[in-house]
C-alpha cells in the first residue's frame, strides 16, 4: 500500500508543469536616443549595447556594443601609445637610478665633463693638424701643377692623381672635424641635462623627507 502511494506521488510530481524561468528584462537605446524595455531585443539593436535586468530591476549583465573598425584602430593606437609611454617611464627610472648611483654631487658631473671634453679636444687637435698638413702638401702640388701649366707642359698623371687624393683626404678631414664638433656640442648638452636632472632628483629627495 505504501509503495503504491509513493508511486502515485512521484507520478503526480512528474506531471506538474516546470516552474517558469526567471523573468528577464532587457534595456536598450534606439538610434533616436529613446530608451526601451522588453523581454527580448530587436535584431537591429543586439550589437548596439544593452543591459539585462532581473525581475527586481537590478542590472545583472551589461553587453557592450561591438566596436567599429575605426574604434578598433583607435583602441590599438591607444594601447601602442600607452606601451611607449610606459617604456619611456621605465627608461627614465633606470637612467635616474644610474645617475644617482654614479655621482654624489653636481661638481662631480662637471669634473667628468671636463675629462671627456679634454679627450675630445685632443682628438679634434689631431684631426686639425692632419688637415693642415694635407693642405700644405696640396698647396705644394698645386704650385707644381701651376708651374707646369705656365711652361705649357701638362702635369704628369701621377701628380694629378696625388692632387685628387689630397683633395679627397682634405674633404674627409673637414667632415671629421664637423662630426667631432657636433659630438662635443652633444656632450656638453648631455652633461648639462645630467646636472639639471640630478638637481631635480636631489630636490625631490629633500622635499620627501
Amino acid at each position: 500500500m505504501q509503495t503504491r502511494f509513493l508511486i502515485l506521488i512521484s507520478t503526480l510530481l512528474l506531471t506538474l508543469p516546470a516552474p517558469p524561468a526567471a523573468a528577464r528584462t532587457f534595456k536598450w537605446v534606439d538610434e533616436k536616443g529613446i530608451t526601451h524595455y522588453g523581454d527580448s531585443i530587436p535584431v537591429q539593436y543586439k550589437n548596439e549595447g544593452n543591459v539585462e535586468l532581473n525581475k527586481r530591476g537590478i542590472v545583472i549583465r551589461k553587453n557592450t556594443p561591438a566596436l567599429t573598425d575605426e574604434q578598433v584602430r583607435q583602441r590599438d593606437d591607444d594601447i601602442a601609445k600607452q606601451k611607449i609611454e610606459e617604456q619611456k617611464k621605465f627608461e627614465q627610472r633606470r637612467m635616474d637610478l644610474a645617475l644617482l648611483n654614479t655621482y654624489t654631487s653636481e661638481s662631480e658631473i662637471d669634473l667628468k665633463l671636463d675629462r671627456d671634453m679634454r679627450q675630445a679636444e685632443a682628438a679634434m687637435q689631431t684631426i686639425k693638424l692632419n688637415s693642415e698638413l694635407t693642405q700644405v702638401k696640396l698647396d705644394e702640388m698645386n704650385k707644381q701643377a701651376a708651374a707646369l701649366t705656365a711652361s705649357n707642359k701638362a702635369a704628369p698623371a701621377a701628380l694629378s692623381e696625388q692632387i685628387a687624393r689630397a683633395k679627397a683626404e682634405k674633404r674627409h678631414q673637414e667632415s671629421l672635424t664637423a662630426l667631432k664638433q657636433q659630438e662635443m656640442d652633444t656632450m656638453r648638452a648631455r652633461y648639462e641635462e645630467y646636472k639639471r636632472r640630478y638637481a631635480e632628483l636631489k630636490t625631490g629627495e629633500a622635499n620627501s623627507r
